[in-house]
């Protein structure tokens, strides 16, 4: 996976997430961010294996995560969804370059830098 300056890092602030029902945002917005898995429903749409659904789900409900698949299809990169290895992909891709960020920030001694470490 390779970021190539297309902004893989900043997907969640491309994408737009206003047009999630408002419950799923935080979620769909920490797994982009973060690599934090959603909850077992959205996680189920990410990595295409279907949704088993909870009998105790509302219509209301049902057409959120409807709503929720369509935008996943719709506006995420193809980099974060589909399958639950392209999934954890996207975890250990998103964990290592906020790795590698981090290391930017100090130099050899622990000192802290202007966050242009190794650039030149």
């Amino acid at each position: 996976m390779n970021d190539n300056g297309g902004g893989l890092l900043d997907v969640a602030a491309r994408v737009p997430l206003a047009w999630l029902p408002e419950r799923w945002r935080p979620a769909l917005r920490a797994y982009l961010e973060h690599g934090e898995m959603p909850p077992p429903s959205v996680r189920q749409l990410l990595e295409g294996s279907g949704v088993r659904l909870d009998p105790s789900m509302t219509v209301p409900e049902l057409h959120e995560l409807a709503a929720v698949a369509a935008w996943i299809e719709a506006h995420l990169p193809a980099q974060c969804w589909g399958s639950r290895d392209q999934c954890q992909l996207w975890i250990v891709y998103l964990r290592r370059a906020r790795g590698r960020a981090l290391l930017g920030m100090f130099d050899d001694e622990g000192e802290a830098t202007d966050g242009n470490a190794g650039t030149e």
